[in-house]
């Protein structure tokens, strides 16, 4: 019926945060290695394993930063 939603603490958000973070240095590394060297992944692959989910980290760590802040 009526879901009640909670506010995230900080340590939630730090947990997203750093996971993002986590990703996007590992996206990073793998598109730097596609354009200076050689590729190591199918494109593909890199798109599912790397790219996509760090977007959907992006977007949950700007959603829980939003439910902070009282704007959702």
């Amino acid at each position: 019926m009526g879901e009640e939603q909670t506010v995230p603490d900080a340590s939630e958000f730090e947990s997203w945060l750093y996971a993002f973070l986590f990703m996007l240095t590992l996206s990073v590394m793998a598109l730097a290695i596609r354009f200076f060297f050689e590729p190591v992944f199918n494109t593909a692959f890199e798109i599912c394993i790397f790219y996509i989910p760090t977007g959907i980290l992006f977007v949950i760590v700007l959603r829980v930063r939003a439910q902070q802040s009282g704007y959702s």
